[in-house]
């Protein structure tokens, strides 16, 4: 068992300047505008930015990014106000969304020049924005109880603060949050005054680029190219423990959210590890493929993985046991490495133009579900779970795939 590292962060803290605390007026949105659809506010925002929708399996798409970067930033460009900056060839590239989080009724977007930027989705108000000037790529973002962890390419990590008005100010007027069971309007908050970003901590977290994270309770971990993994206190941003037990990248971990002190991780040599975030300790660790473990999930009683060999394991949750093995080639090309475990033993997977279900008990699938006989060659990737449904993304469409029998049997 790995033995972990108590952190002292005090001494890797980063402030930043003092010039860069206080944005300048010209650096400050526009945020009144009349209020207009969400589909409107979709339209804007892809207007003004640039997605990314391509992933490469082979090799993690954070170190991707990490090496394209500095290959084309330019050392005299870094520091330029502009919302384009130059690469080695003297051409303007444009800014561009990397990461996006929804919580709280709010739109967090983190763009490849550093910019965070924050959005009201009923509205379409920029609510506020903020970049500290060292213009270093942001990989992924997280809301969490009005705390934003952003993680950047060379391994840093900024806690930001959201500032809100006073209540005896401000008009807020519904104070729920997104669920899995509700999208409806009353699950929106509403805005009228200004929201402000504030800093409030900076620690380097990682030798090399940050590829995953999970955010649990108050606690938050983070696995890297440098093949270890750090747990952090999202109260302060403070360091708890290094994790080690991996001989590769991690490629993904999850914090059980039943139980925040029980974490899992996997690394691209196929190693699967579960670790008490209490003691740091390992539990126990497993080859659970004889490549890139490329996604995690876990229930109550199973830790399922999904490896670049195209299988999927169904392992035993407190013991490592293997339980099955399912191999997804019988049903055809995955399209992509991301599944949803609608209950204990049901989990869905996506094909070209196709979901398919399978029982974790069974080694074939126990149901297709063809999208559209058009949509035969575009990729289908599982963005999330809502209730008894699955939105998922076919080509250029968002579909939402309803499952009625999976709640009358949990009835």
């Amino acid at each position: 068992a790995a033995v972990p590292q108590p952190d002292h962060e005090e001494e890797n803290a980063v402030r930043p300047s003092t010039s860069r605390l206080h944005p300048t007026k010209d650096n400050q949105e526009n945020t009144q505008s009349l209020p207009m659809s969400f589909e409107g506010f979709r339209t804007r925002v892809s207007s003004r930015f640039k997605f990314r929708t391509k992933r490469n399996l082979n090799v993690s798409e954070p170190y991707q990014k990490f090496q394209n970067f500095y290959k084309r930033t330019n050392s005299k460009t870094k520091n330029k106000p502009s919302l384009q900056h130059s690469d080695g060839d003297g051409l303007l590239q444009q800014e561009s969304v990397w990461s996006l989080d929804l919580a709280d009724g709010l739109v967090i977007v983190a763009c490849n020049t550093g910019k965070i930027e924050v959005w009201n989705p009923m509205t379409g108000e920029l609510c506020c924005s903020y970049q500290d000037g060292r213009r270093i790529p942001i990989n992924i973002v997280k809301l969490v109880r009005n705390r934003i962890v952003s993680i950047k390419l060379d391994g840093h990590i900024d806690f930001l603060d959201l500032v809100f008005p006073s209540l005896s100010e401000s008009s807020q007027s519904r104070v729920r949050t997104f669920s899995n069971d509700s999208m409806d309007d009353e699950s929106i908050m509403s805005y009228s005054d200004k929201i402000t970003i504030s800093w409030r901590h900076t620690v380097k977290a990682h030798a090399q680029c940050i590829s995953c994270i999970a955010v649990q309770g108050s606690r938050i971990i983070t696995g890297s190219e440098d093949h270890t993994l750090r747990v952090f206190r999202i109260e302060d941003g403070m360091g708890v423990y290094t994790l080690h037990g991996h001989c590769g990248p991690i490629t993904s971990v999850f914090i059980d959210r039943n139980n925040h002190s029980a974490a899992g991780s996997a690394s691209q040599d196929g190693m699967l590890c579960m670790w008490d975030l209490l003691t740091g300790a390992c539990v126990y660790s497993v080859q659970a493929h004889d490549s890139a473990v490329l996604s995690l999930v876990y229930s109550p009683s199973y830790i399922i993985s999904y490896g670049q060999d195209e299988k999927i394991c169904v392992w035993e949750r407190f013991q490592g046991h293997l339980i099955n093995t399912i191999n997804t080639v019988v049903a055809g090309e995955q399209s992509s490495p991301e599944f949803v475990l609608l209950t204990q033993n049901l989990l869905v997977t996506g094909k070209l133009g196709a979901l398919v279900v399978w029982d974790l008990r069974l080694p074939d699938p126990v149901r297709i579900v063809r999208l559209e006989k058009s949509d035969s060659k575009e990729k289908v990737r599982l963005l999330r779970q809502l209730g008894d449904s699955v939105v998922c993304s076919c080509g250029n469409s968002i579909r939402l795939v309803r499952f009625p029998m999976l709640m009358e049997k949990l009835d």
